[in-house]
């Protein structure tokens, strides 16, 4: 059977998790986090089994009985070291890439469709920077960012 679909415009991948290998920077901002509400870190795998929740029900698991003010407190802090260690480390851009992402991305940027390449958090330098621009996608925060291949 033929193949009669038009060809794809617009590629979007949530380049956190699919592309980048961010476990260290999410576990580095957590421990952060906790360590400035004085509270004992989660775990490392804890902490990974989370991702993909929301801040809220994430800081429900990580720290057993807490709520309201204090888990919203948990949330800010988690919100601010992960802004603070990206503002003085690089952050996203020292997360590995995974095998075959950047291989990907430049076949993509051969083809010759307009392609975006999007994410879903705030990942300004975690992909291959050359010929790709930051792309704003929107979102519930601010700083949040795409690269479009040109």
């Amino acid at each position: 059977m033929l193949n009669t679909d038009p060809p794809l415009r617009l590629v979007i991948f949530d380049v956190d998790g699919t592309l980048i290998d961010s476990q260290d920077f999410i576990l580095a901002a957590m421990r952060r986090a906790f360590a400035q509400a004085r509270r004992p870190a989660p775990p490392d795998a804890a902490t990974l089994g989370t991702v993909g929740l929301s801040l809220p029900q994430a800081m429900e698991v990580l720290a057993p009985g807490v709520c309201g003010a204090e888990r919203d407190r948990l949330v800010r802090l988690y919100k601010d070291s992960f802004r603070y260690l990206r503002e003085t480390s690089g952050g996203e851009a020292l997360a590995p890439i995974y095998p075959g992402a950047r291989e990907a991305l430049e076949r993509l940027k051969a083809e010759p469709r307009q392609r975006r390449l999007s994410q879903l958090r705030a990942v300004r330098r975690g992909v291959p920077r050359r010929g790709y621009a930051v792309h704003a996608v929107g979102g519930e925060s601010q700083g949040r960012a795409g690269v479009v291949a040109r």
